[in-house]
């Protein structure tokens, strides 16, 4: 295993063999051999880093770019879920409170008005859970799939949060 915080280079492969139970390595299967080589690309290994590499993968701008719909959305989620992850086991009446306003708040101030529309619209049909962690982390989940659904990706297997945001995956590899 790579030792982290060190700079490596991979391709595709290697990254779809390295995280096996990764939600991209589905996604990062379907590019051919030869968009695979000449994606290869160096890239921080870390708590972050199939967030870092697919975002990498799926953009051909410039990082100094603003993020097109797509990156945002994967950014984005990436946040949402981070911040689940470590939330409060037992929050208090006021942590859970604050973390619906937040989601509310969040859903009227996101930079592509469509999403925004679209996730308020969502959450007033199903609220966010917020009594537990667990709680919040499952309805987020469960939030993420439905846009996966509505465009067509793979959904996420949301027995596997804790894994994949919080602890890392069992095979060592964020290790």
């Amino acid at each position: 295993m790579c030792p982290a915080g060190k700079d490596f280079r991979y391709n595709l492969d290697a990254y779809c063999t390295l995280r096996p139970h990764s939600p991209y390595s589905k996604t990062i299967s379907r590019y051919s051999a030869l968009e695979k080589r000449s994606m290869a690309m160096t890239f921080n290994i870390g708590a972050q880093q199939d967030v870092s590499f697919i975002l990498l993968v799926s953009s051909e701008q410039s990082k100094e770019c603003p993020l097109d719909r797509e990156g945002l959305g994967r950014a984005t989620w990436s946040f949402l879920h981070t911040m689940a992850a470590y939330f409060p086991e037992k929050p208090s009446f006021d942590q859970q409170k604050d973390m619906k306003n937040f989601i509310g708040l969040f859903s009227k101030f996101y930079p592509c008005k469509e999403c925004a529309e679209d996730f308020r619209e969502d959450i007033s049909k199903n609220p966010p859970s917020t009594s537990s962690r667990n709680e919040l982390c499952q309805w987020l989940c469960k939030m993420h799939n439905n846009v996966n659904k509505k465009l067509g990706k793979p959904l996420f297997d949301c027995t596997s949060v804790d894994e994949r945001w919080l602890h890392g995956w069992k095979d060592g590899s964020c290790d």
